[in-house]
């Protein structure tokens, strides 16, 4: 009896100390994922804000490029619209 009792309580140790070692893991994943959100925010806007420089940029070179085709017409006589002067 002693045995078969001893046996038990072998594998009820083994098995609290395989939970209390999930339990640890899965505290570090989500301690993990608390940071990742609290760092996604901050991610986003570093982001939106390069993607709204790279707009304006880009808005500026094709204001730019317009405007030298728009003088590269008048130079050679075109209207803009296709029809030569």
């Amino acid at each position: 009896m002693g045995i078969v009792l001893g046996i038990i309580g072998g594998l009820i140790l083994i098995r609290w100390l395989y939970l209390a070692v999930k339990c640890n893991r899965l505290e570090h994943e989500k301690k993990d994922l608390i940071l990742k959100y609290k760092a996604l925010p901050h991610t986003m806007r570093n982001k939106i804000e390069n993607y709204r420089i790279q707009t304006k940029d880009l808005k500026k070179m094709t204001d730019e490029l317009c405007d030298e085709i728009n003088n590269l017409s008048d130079f050679i006589g075109e209207d803009g619209n296709g029809v030569w002067k």
